[in-house]
């Protein structure tokens, strides 16, 4: 029987075959399949994106109402975060990852994001990962962790984003 090897270990050998000569070619043959090919107009999805970020505000809330403390946090975070995504695209960005800190940052590359919108962002992002794993604390269901005031706090950390992504659209 052949040894067992992880995942990781296996892509970490394959890769390590690999020169920089093979990534940089491999990196030019994909570079023209990222282009708009010409006469072509793309969909833009910004306001899909908006739109389902006022959806999970309002998961946000109902979440709350039902006692679903943690869920509510993390439907939150959600929220602001498809908004900042969903106003980056509007804009013609492509916003990527999951931190509604970094997203926003890279927003304000191109338009004014105040402090308080980043402070927010800062607060949300503690809920992306240990609202949802047990293994987020040392010990219990990530439920036992959050109450009402840190749901309505997320609430209307997220609420404050999607009203300034809202208000931030083009023809808003």
């Amino acid at each position: 029987m052949p040894p067992m090897c992880s995942f990781g270990t296996v892509v970490f050998s394959v890769a390590s075959m690999l020169s920089w000569d093979h990534i940089s070619r491999a990196t030019e043959f994909f570079k023209p399949l990222a282009l708009k090919p010409k006469g072509i107009t793309l969909a833009n999805r910004a306001g899909d994106w908006l739109k389902q970020a006022e959806g999970d505000l309002g998961h946000s809330r109902n979440a709350e109402k039902a006692g679903d403390y943690d869920w509510a946090c993390f439907a939150a975070q959600q929220s602001a975060e498809k908004a900042v995504k969903g106003l980056i695209l509007a804009k013609g960005g492509e916003g990527w990852g999951h931190s509604v800190l970094r997203l926003l940052k890279d927003l304000s590359q191109v338009m004014t994001v105040s402090e308080s919108l980043i402070r927010s962002a800062m607060r949300l992002d503690k809920h992306y990962i240990p609202t949802r794993y047990p293994n987020g604390f040392d010990t219990g269901a990530p439920k036992e962790y959050y109450s009402d005031e840190d749901a309505n706090q997320a609430f209307e950390d997220a609420k404050a984003i999607v009203d300034f992504c809202r208000q931030s659209f083009p023809d808003s």
